[in-house]
């Protein structure tokens, strides 16, 4: 039988037949001979230089896809003489990095560790895992200041674009609607208060389900992915055609001189008029909600600060003076947090020094007001004059 030279190129096939030639004495593999330290002639060994690569990329020959942990944990690493090298997992170096700055032990370690890991979850996942009775998406307090968004903006308009979070459309509905009511939203732009509705089930945690509203939206200019289920309307004109009385009504109108041509080029857009022209729109407003007897509206509007002439209008008290004047009674104020400083516009440094040498702060906080209906309470019963006091009766009866 003939017997295959090593001097075949070195392939996993060639070396395992070297192997076997290499264990038969009686007939030594025809590869050459050497001479050892005596001088002794001796064959060459069948493991030429190329053998020890196709050892090493043995793996790779016949298919087999490492990652690469596990491709440096094979790597041959010489150990010291006399130590044998630690088999097992590679240290975490993580892990070490963190005792070795914060000086604390492994399971202290360890729990930083998942610390990190619980913050790098998107807000989502976190809602999602909570155990609290109630989502903390909706805050316990009058003060709704939304660090990170959860329902951020549905269009693809610039940041430097005014909207509403869905988080302040999630805590409106949440404090100030019922299940049941007709809601109805006359400013609804790309439809942001929807989009929050269709994901109830993650803010409505707590209350009593199945929590369903009757939800109508109306815009001067629809807009964005649920421009098909919101009617064109001019809120200035009257208030919406509904059924029935609406149980609530929400609205953020366009902020005096923050948003102007933002929406459109049209006069009798309130986002493009003056302060006169704001406040009077303002007034028709109320007066188309009174005219529907809504029972409670809540109005999301800022102060307006023109850096350019240093003026400062009051546009929540504008609000308040004109629905109390229609009959309704404030009944509640939130703060809302702009986050103005996020935006990071090439404008914003700019808007910061000027505030500074004019002497006048920016304004960062939405007021959302929330007035309701008055009720005609029937005035009480005169009593006549010869009638004596509840009082006395039980008096004289002791």
């Amino acid at each position: 039988m003939k017997r295959q030279c090593c001097s075949e190129p070195a392939t996993p096939v060639t070396l395992m037949r070297c192997r076997s030639q290499w264990r038969n004495e009686a007939a030594p593999p025809r590869c050459g001979w050497e001479a050892d330290r005596n001088g002794t002639p001796r064959p060459k060994r069948p493991y030429p230089a190329e053998g020890l690569v196709a050892l090493i990329s043995l793996d790779y020959t016949l298919g087999m896809q490492l990652s690469d942990a596990k491709r440096a944990r094979r790597r041959c690493v010489s150990s010291p003489p006399g130590e044998t090298k630690k088999r097992g997992r590679p240290p975490n170096l993580t892990i070490a990095k963190i005792r070795h700055d914060k000086g604390c032990s492994r399971a202290e370690a360890y729990r930083i560790l998942a610390e990190r890991k619980l913050r790098q979850r998107t807000k989502r996942e976190r809602l999602l895992a909570e155990t609290m009775r109630f989502s903390s998406l909706i805050k316990p307090s009058d003060n709704w200041d939304f660090s990170i968004v959860h329902y951020p903006r549905i269009d693809d308009q610039p940041d430097a674009y005014g909207y509403i979070p869905g988080d302040l459309y999630a805590n409106a509905l949440f404090y100030f609607a019922r299940p049941g009511d007709l809601v109805v939203a006359p400013m609804a732009g790309s439809g942001q208060i929807m989009r929050v509705y269709e994901d109830r089930a993650l803010w409505t945690k707590g209350l009593d389900q199945p929590w369903d509203i009757d939800l109508r939206l109306f815009d001067l200019t629809p807009r964005g992915r649920y421009a098909s289920l919101i009617g064109q309307w001019d809120m200035c004109l009257g208030f919406p055609l509904v059924e029935r009385v609406p149980d609530y009504v929400i609205m953020d109108p366009p902020y005096l001189g923050a948003c102007r041509a933002q929406y459109s080029r049209r006069a009798d857009d309130i986002a493009n008029m003056n302060e006169a022209g704001w406040t009077e729109a303002m007034h028709r407003i109320a007066r188309s909600c009174a005219e529907a007897r809504a029972r409670r509206c809540t109005i999301v509007v800022p102060t307006w600060v023109d850096t350019d002439k240093a003026q400062v209008v009051h546009c929540p008290e504008i609000v308040r003076a004109v629905w109390r004047g229609m009959g309704y009674e404030l009944h509640r104020v939130c703060y809302a947090s702009k986050r103005i400083q996020a935006t990071r516009t090439d404008r914003m440094p700019w808007l910061n020094n000027t505030a500074k040498a004019t002497r006048t702060p920016l304004s960062d906080v939405s007021e959302v007001l929330t007035f309701e209906r008055k009720t005609q309470h029937k005035q009480p019963a005169l009593r006549p004059l010869w009638a004596k006091p509840q009082y006395e009766d039980r008096w004289h009866a002791c």
